[in-house]
């Protein structure tokens, strides 16, 4: 296993570390996990380029860590009321366009390489703030943009 792997398997087993610590109310905990599994995707990525370590299991399991800690933080801020719904539908229908595209690509039999891009980490960093934010005010008021 090398570097850049074993920071993704870290952000993986972040994910339910992450959900224990929220739903025990232990939000300083979770937001510290969160963002040291936010941490670990910055720095594979630079041990990756670094190292020159690109495998094509880091291409695949790099995106699923990223919306597994993503996701699993917005649907607990949404159900806890701290996020609006509206965003979490939107990352929704983000991730279901991507997977369609996909779809459509091996259906139609195209070729399309699975790998890291800047666009996709800039995707995968844009919804960060929000989980993050909110766990930083530890739900002592709730979201201005909607309630959820």
């Amino acid at each position: 296993m090398n570097v850049p792997n074993f920071l993704t398997g870290l952000r993986l087993a972040a994910v339910p570390v992450f959900v224990a610590l929220f739903l025990s109310g232990r939000m300083a905990a979770a937001l510290f996990v969160f963002v040291g599994a936010m941490v670990t995707d910055w720095l594979d990525g630079i041990a990756a380029r670094m190292l020159k370590q690109f495998t094509a299991i880091g291409a695949i399991l790099d995106p699923i860590a990223d919306k597994l800690l993503g996701l699993s933080a917005v649907v607990l801020l949404c159900l806890t009321h701290r996020l609006p719904r509206w965003l979490l539908w939107m990352l929704v229908f983000r991730e279901l366009c991507i997977f369609s595209a996909i779809a459509i690509l091996t259906r139609t039999g195209r070729s399309y390489a699975i790998r890291p891009t800047r666009f996709g980490k800039y995707a995968t960093a844009f919804p960060s703030p929000p989980p993050a934010s909110s766990l930083w005010c530890k739900g002592r008021a709730k979201s201005s943009l909607a309630r959820c």
